[in-house]
């Protein structure tokens, strides 16, 4: 593997870690922060950092050169991206847990690469019937794995929050390859990622009513510290797709939902009343994902 594209695979595992992190983290304050209001807050750290990042490197005042065409792609991007799919997102990790979702959201892997090759002609091998197979089972064992003793949950809410993570895998693989777009048109993706996150800012504004009532200092410290976590994720994932292909990127991307098992076992194990069926499941979508990677 070139040196380039062995950096853009080390900054997308990197990004699987920082996304693992922001999702633990804001399981600890889904019964205050709203999920819109976390995709608000997430932007807004995500502009003022990324900002302060190209400014540093000298190359802030290089966007008012681009061009309305790249500029589109990004904007587009950060809608799919830090809009919808992080409401998405996020809502599935209020309504089920951050392993359950993240496990569902894994399903990215079967979207993006697919799509990439039928729209961006990229080049990939044909991943194997028994690794899809695999990641189906464990999507199976993951969407069953409620557990009806746990009184925090509802069956509906359980399966609702089962679809929505699915929603978030569908909006994240179309923001992949649009995000591939975006950073091409503008060659910089800090540059491509201020601007998706103002669009984004710019969608989800009306979740400022209410913004910050009854938070504790506790839940503000959890909140900005999920949203610099995701925004360092961001610049990571959209730096690994300037280095190497979304057929590359996004299976790696996909070593989540293990880190955020490690995590949750580590730090959250009573708010997300783990079982086998999920541990099962989770891990069967990571054998799924390594198989479809070196496939």
């Amino acid at each position: 593997m070139p040196l380039e594209a062995l950096a853009g695979a080390v900054l997308a595992l990197f990004t699987a870690f920082c996304w693992a992190l922001t999702s633990v983290l804001l399981r600890r304050v889904k019964d205050v922060v709203k999920p819109y209001q976390s995709s608000l807050v997430s932007s807004i750290l995500g502009i003022l950092i990324i900002s302060f990042v190209a400014a540093a490197w000298g190359e802030l005042p290089s966007i008012l050169n681009i061009t309305s065409a790249a500029a589109i792609y990004c904007v587009a991007a950060g809608l799919a991206n830090f809009a919808l799919g992080r409401f998405l997102w996020y809502s599935g990790i209020s309504a089920v847990g951050a392993s359950r979702s993240n496990a569902i959201v894994a399903l990215e892997i079967l979207f993006a690469p697919l799509l990439a090759v039928f729209l961006l002609k990229e080049q990939a091998e044909v991943a194997t019937a028994s690794a899809i197979l695999i990641i189906l089972v464990g999507v199976v064992l993951v969407s069953r794995s409620h557990n009806r003793n746990d009184p925090t949950v509802e069956r509906r809410t359980f399966y609702l929050g089962i679809l929505v993570s699915l929603g978030a895998a569908v909006a994240f693989s179309f923001g992949a390859l649009l995000t591939k777009l975006a950073v091409i048109s503008v060659g910089s993706p800090l540059l491509a990622f201020i601007i998706g996150s103002a669009a984004s800012t710019a969608a989800l504004s009306p979740a400022v009513k209410g913004l910050g009532s009854g938070y504790s200092r506790g839940d503000w410290l959890f909140l900005i510290t999920a949203g610099i976590s995701q925004a360092i994720a961001g610049l990571s994932y959209w730096s690994a797709l300037k280095l190497t292909t979304v057929v590359i990127a996004t299976p790696l991307t996909q070593a989540y939902p293990l880190f955020t098992l490690l995590l949750s076992y580590a730090y959250i194990r009573r708010l997300e009343n783990l079982n086998l069926k999920v541990v099962i499941g989770s891990l069967l979508i990571m054998i799924g994902v390594i198989a479809v990677t070196v496939s």
